[in-house]
C-alpha cells in the first residue's frame, strides 16, 4: 500500500482550524442546552479531540468512507456535516439525517461517505475494514478510516480486525483516541 504525503498551505490551515473551532463551538452549545434541561436524551462530546478528528478527516479524499462513534460528530464536519444537522439529530428533527429516528450522535451520510455511527465500541472497526476490503476487491483507490476510544482496545473485535486489516493489507485506517 502505497501511503502519501500532503502539505498544507495557508487556505487549508485556516479550513482546519475553522472546523476545530466549529466542532468546538457545537459541542460547547449541546452541552450548554443539556446541562440547562432544554436537550433531550444525552450527550456525549469529543472536547479536546478536535485536532485529531478535524485533522484526519480532512486528510481524506471525497470517496473515501469515515465510521465515527459517538463522540467523533467532529470528524464529520470536513465531509459537509452541518450544524443545522447536528442539533436537528439531537432534537430527534425529520430533518435530521436520520430523519428524526436516531439520537445523539449516530448521523451518517453515504453520498458524503459518512457511515452512520454505532454506540457498540468498536463496532465500526470491522465494518469498516468490510469497506476496504470491498475497495481493494474492486481495485479502487479508496480509504476506510474508523474511530474508537481506547476502552474498544479490550474486545475481542477489535483485535480481530486489525489482524484482518493486516494480514489482507486492506487500505484502512484505524485510529485510537485515548
Amino acid at each position: 500500500m502505497q501511503v502519501k504525503s500532503i502539505e498544507l498551505g495557508a487556505k487549508e490551515l485556516m479550513d482546519v482550524y475553522y472546523y476545530m473551532r466549529l466542532g468546538r463551538a457545537i459541542e460547547d452549545r449541546l452541552n450548554l442546552l443539556y446541562k440547562g434541561g432544554k436537550l433531550p436524551g444525552a450527550i456525549y462530546l469529543g472536547t479536546g479531540q478536535e485536532a485529531i478528528e478535524v485533522g484526519a478527516s480532512y486528510a481524506l479524499e471525497p470517496d473515501d468512507v469515515i465510521a465515527t462513534t459517538h463522540r467523533d460528530m467532529i470528524a464529520q464536519l470536513p465531509r459537509g456535516l452541518t450544524p443545522r444537522e447536528v442539533f436537528s439529530q439531537h432534537y430527534g428533527r425529520i430533518t435530521s439525517l436520520t430523519r428524526g429516528k436516531g439520537e445523539d450522535n449516530y448521523q451518517g451520510d453515504l453520498k458524503r461517505g459518512m457511515l452512520a455511527s454505532v454506540s457498540m465500541l468498536p463496532n465500526f472497526y470491522p465494518v469498516a475494514a468490510g469497506c476496504a476490503l470491498a475497495f481493494k476487491i474492486r481495485k479502487e483507490k479508496r480509504v476506510a478510516m474508523a474511530y474508537c476510544g481506547e476502552g474498544a482496545t479490550s474486545v475481542g473485535d477489535w483485535h480481530e480486525t486489525l489482524n484482518i486489516a493486516s494480514v489482507q493489507n486492506l487500505p484502512v485506517v484505524f485510529i485510537v483516541i485515548n
